[in-house]
């Protein structure tokens, strides 16, 4: 019994040791921040594009208003 926790903690620590290497390493993250500016101007080339109609155009533009 004794073996087999032996060999069930080499796992985790040899696991543990492969595994930890593959992290961020401090590297800094930024989070994608739009302004608002940004966003309407989003939304409207969508909108000339075709990709969304009046009404979501229209809807999506006073809910970003709303919220500013």
């Amino acid at each position: 019994m004794n073996t087999v926790r032996v060999l069930v903690l080499s796992c985790l620590v040899l696991a543990g040791a492969m595994f930890g290497g593959c992290s961020a390493g401090g590297a800094k993250v930024q989070a994608n921040q739009t302004t608002l500016g940004q966003e309407l101007m989003d939304l409207d080339e969508a909108h000339d594009k075709g990709v969304i109609s009046d009404e979501e155009y229209e809807k999506a533009k006073k809910n970003l208003l709303k919220r500013d």
